[in-house]
């Protein structure tokens, strides 16, 4: 009896790295899959000296400049110069068509898994034209006092 009781523990410790090998090769399968999904925008600025500030990151090239950004969230945009005023600009994000598939094909298996990872989603737009806008001489003058600077 002893015998046959060292031949099944023999037999479970063998089968256990299968499994976790099973289950760590179906996990890095799906990290592979599902993995980041970026998108390029284009952002012109007029006028095209402008810095661009996108999701936190600045970019100090002259327009155009061209933005890689994640497509599971909001894309936030400032453009800013001196003597202009700064503009803000929001890219929305929707469900792409690959997304759109697995939201109607996965009532069945696992609801709504796919919808979890960004190359579900899409920004809504791909081409940005922001133009500044003048701040007049009265204004800047009061706007450089309120922080500070003298301006002739």
């Amino acid at each position: 009896m002893c015998q046959t009781i060292k031949k099944e523990n023999k037999t479970q410790r063998s089968t256990a790295p299968v499994k976790q090998i099973s289950l760590f090769l179906t996990a890095a399968m799906i990290l592979l899959i599902s993995g980041c999904r970026t998108q390029i925008v284009a952002v012109e600025v007029t006028p095209s000296d402008a810095a661009i500030i996108a999701n936190g990151v600045e970019y100090n090239t002259k327009s155009p400049v061209f933005i890689e950004a994640s497509t599971g969230k909001q894309l936030l945009i400032t453009a800013y110069k001196d003597g202009y005023k700064d503009k803000l600009y929001v890219i929305d994000y929707s469900l792409s068509t690959l997304g759109k598939i697995e939201a109607w094909t996965s009532f069945l298996v696992l609801p709504a898994f796919g919808l979890l990872f960004d190359n579900a989603w899409t920004l809504q737009e791909n081409n940005v034209l922001l133009t500044l806008e003048r701040i007049p001489a009265k204004e800047e003058k009061i706007e450089a006092a309120e922080y500070g600077i003298q301006k002739d």
